[in-house]
C-alpha cells in the first residue's frame, strides 16, 4: 500500500528504445533466497504488444535451461538460432524464462505470470533442483519444514512485499550487528543435507513434481498455450556421485569388511588390475550395494571391459543412490513421462533417451549444464516436438 520494498513479480514494465516492454525483475529471487544468496533471472525483454506473426516460446526451468554458467548455452538461445535461420524473416521469439537454483513450485509461479504475456508455447525443462531448490527437503535456501501441500501457499504469500519485510527483519535478528549473512557458495552449501535413496521425503518430492507439472499444464490450458514437457539429461558417466553412504543396518564387522574390500578394489584399479578391482568391488557390493561411489566405480570397470549394458545400468543406479541430489533421478524422469502420457496434447521431448550412450564428457560442462555439442543434441528432440504444430526449418548439421 505504501510502495515500500522490492517488486515481487517475475516481470516488470519498462520502456526500451521508446517502446513499451516487459523486462526481467532483478529482485525476483528475493522471494525465495536470502538477499546475499539471491539469484537473478536471465535478461529478457518482451515487446508489448507482441509483434504480428511472431510465435513466442517461453523456456521454463532451472540453471540447465537458463544456461549457467554460460548463458550462451541456454536452451532458449540454441532454439532461437535453430528456429530462425540466417537471412530469413524472424518468425520465432524464444524467451529465456528459466532461473538458477529454483525448483518446480517457483516455476509454476513464473509460468502463471508468463501466460499473461501472449506466450504461444511453454517448453518445460525442470527436475534437477526438486530436492535442493527452494522448499525441497535438502534445501538451505528456505527455512522451516512445512507440509509439501502448503508449498503453493508459501509461494503465493511470497508475492506480498510485507512478507519480504518480515523476512528481512527476521534476518537482522538472526545476524545482529557484526554478524554476516551467508553468501552464495554454490553446491558446497548443501554438503550437510544428504538424503539416502530410501528417504520417504523423496517420494513426497516426486509427488510434488507431478502436481506442479499438472499445475503448469492447467495454466497453459486456460491460456491456450501449447506445452512441451521434457525429461532431464544429466551427466552419468563423467560425473561421480556427490555423496555416498553405507546402509545403516550393517554391523560393525560387516562395515569393516566392506571398507577393507573397497580399499582393496581402489588400490587394484589404481594399479591397472581391473579384474582384481572388479572382483573386490563385487564382493563389497554383496555386503552393501547402496554406496553410490562403489556402484559408480563398478560401472567404469564394466565400461572398460566392454560390458555396455551393465555399465549403463550401474551408472544410472549410481546417480539414483547419490545422497546429494543435484541431478534428476530415474523416478523423477519417469514421473515426467507419466504426466506427458496423460496429456496427449503435450508432446514429450525425451532428452534423457536422446542423450543415451553418447559421450557425457563432450556434452556437459559439469553434472547437468550443456556444452555446445550437448546443447545441439538437446535441441533436436525439442524441434521434433515443436514440429507437432509448426512447419519448421530443417535442423542445421552440427559443425
Amino acid at each position: 500500500l505504501m510502495d515500500f520494498g522490492y517488486p515481487t513479480s517475475f516481470l516488470r514494465p519498462a520502456t526500451v528504445q521508446g517502446q513499451p516492454a516487459w523486462v526481467n525483475n532483478s529482485f525476483y529471487g528475493y522471494r525465495f533466497f536470502p538477499p546475499a544468496m539471491a539469484r537473478n533471472p536471465a535478461p529478457l525483454r518482451l515487446a508489448q504488444p507482441k509483434p504480428r506473426d511472431r510465435i513466442r516460446i517461453a523456456v521454463l526451468g532451472e540453471s540447465a535451461a537458463m544456461g549457467d554458467p554460460a548463458i550462451e548455452f541456454s536452451l532458449a538461445r540454441g532454439l532461437d538460432k535453430m528456429l530462425n535461420p540466417p537471412d530469413t524473416p524472424r518468425r520465432f521469439e524464444v524467451i529465456n524464462a528459466a532461473m538458477t537454483a529454483i525448483s518446480s513450485p517457483v516455476i509454476v509461479d513464473i509460468a502463471g505470470e508468463m501466460a499473461r504475456h501472449e506466450v504461444d508455447v511453454f517448453i518445460v525443462y525442470m527436475g534437477n533442483n526438486e530436492v535442493v531448490g527452494p522448499f525441497g527437503p535438502g534445501t538451505v535456501l528456505t527455512e522451516g519444514q512445512w507440509s509439501a501441500w502448503l508449498t503453493p501457499v508459501r509461494v503465493t504469500l511470497s508475492r506480498l512485499r510485507l512478507t519480504a519485510v518480515l523476512r528481512g527483519l527476521a534476518g537482522r535478528a538472526a545476524h545482529p550487528a557484526g554478524g554476516t549473512a551467508p553468501a552464495w557458495s554454490g553446491m558446497e552449501m548443501f554438503k550437510e543435507n544428504q538424503l539416502t535413496v530410501d528417504d520417504p521425503r523423496l517420494l513426497v518430492t516426486a509427488n510434488g513434481l507431478a502436481r506442479n507439472l499438472e499445475r503448469i499444464l492447467s495454466i497453459a490450458a486456460r491460456h491456450d498455450i501449447k506445452t512441451v514437457l521434457c525429461t532431464m539429461a544429466v551427466n552419468l558417466t563423467d560425473c561421480a556421485p556427490f555423496g555416498s553412504t553405507n546402509r545403516t543396518d550393517l554391523t560393525a564387522e560387516q562395515r569393516q569388511a566392506w571398507q577393507s574390500l573397497y580399499r582393496e578394489g581402489r588400490l587394484a584399479a589404481q594399479n591397472g588390475r581391473t579384474d582384481d578391482a572388479r572382483a573386490a568391488f563385487a564382493r563389497a557390493a554383496e555386503l552393501d550395494d547402496h554406496h553410490a561411489e562403489l556402484v559408480y566405480r563398478l560401472a567404469h570397470l564394466d565400461r572398460q571391459r566392454g560390458e555396455a549394458a551393465s555399465a549403463a545400468r550401474l551408472f544410472a543406479r549410481a546417480r539414483d543412490l547419490d545422497t546429494q541430489r543435484f541431478r534428476t533421478d530415474a523416478r523423477l524422469n519417469n514421473i515426467i513421462r507419466q504426466v506427458a502420457a496423460k496429456h496427449p496434447a503435450a508432446p514429450l521431448a525425451d532428452l534423457e533417451r536422446a542423450f543415451g550412450q553418447s559421450e557425457d564428457r563432450a556434452n556437459f560442462l559439469d553434472h547437468v549444464h550443456f556444452s555446445m555439442p550437448g546443447l545441439y543434441l538437446a535441441c533436436r528432440p525439442l524441434l521434433a516436438a515443436l514440429g507437432t504444430w509448426y512447419e519448421l526449418p530443417a535442423a542445421p548439421p552440427y559443425e
